[in-house]
């Protein structure tokens, strides 16, 4: 039987890892997607956790999006929003079961998400497992993190490789629709221009503003694990 974990090396994603190496799980597979809308700095922990996970034995499969995150708005003219929130779906979703299907044809994959119950008081009622997930094909979700609080989620980052937390979402799509104040010090210069030039080719902005504008002006700071569990975006571990 095959387990597959959806990562995208955030905290949470990370803790799952070595949670699964100490349970002993054989035939662990990693499944990560590159969005083409990563953090300038996030490939070089990708590298670094791509190498830790096949020192515990597992395999690491980076698989990348048919059409990256600034294609897609391209073609479909139009940025993704919390209200229209297409990205996950089309960035990870169809990515990922692209692979499931051509893998694990049978369905008996098990799938290993990150998540857990104290993240968000919309997941309180997060269950161990998901028989048969219509995101997945009808294969069996699992959520071993799900009692994990988060002082039990950073002791098992500890023994990682990355040992400290970041303490903020994974850069894996940066920014993110679920962008809060919190995540402003995540930005670098690179990123930012990034977003300002799709802006003035589409002749559209991503947020409520230009990007410049939105984050002078920006005030919320929500629990983004809140928002993720609003969208598909918590199916597909974004953030995580």
């Amino acid at each position: 039987m095959m387990y597959c974990i959806i990562a995208n090396f955030g905290d949470d994603s990370i803790a799952l890892i070595q949670k699964i190496y100490e349970l002993k799980f054989k035939d662990v597979v990693v499944l990560s997607v590159d969005t083409a809308w990563q953090a300038q700095s996030w490939q070089a922990r990708v590298e670094k956790a791509s190498a830790w996970i096949t020192s515990l034995g597992f395999s690491h499969h980076k698989l990348k999006a048919e059409h990256g995150f600034s294609k897609l708005v391209e073609t479909r003219r139009q940025f993704p929003s919390q209200q229209f929130h297409w990205c996950a779906g089309f960035l990870k979703g169809i990515t990922i079961l692209n692979w499931l299907e051509e893998h694990d044809e049978t369905l008996d994959a098990i799938i290993l998400l990150a998540n857990r119950r104290s993240m968000s008081k919309v997941q309180a009622d997060l269950p161990d497992r998901v028989k048969e997930s219509d995101r997945y094909d009808s294969r069996q979700v699992q959520y071993l993190l799900a009692n994990v609080t988060e002082e039990q989620r950073d002791q098992l980052i500890a023994k990682t490789p990355f040992q400290t937390p970041l303490k903020h979402r994974s850069l894996e799509c940066q920014p993110c629709i679920h962008f809060t104040k919190r995540d402003i010090m995540t930005l670098s210069d690179i990123d930012t221009a990034r977003v300002i030039d799709l802006e003035t080719r589409l002749k559209q902005t991503m947020f409520q503003q230009n990007f410049r504008n939105y984050l002078k002006n920006l005030e919320k700071n929500n629990n983004y694990y809140d928002e993720f569990a609003k969208t598909c975006s918590w199916d597909y571990g974004c953030g995580l």
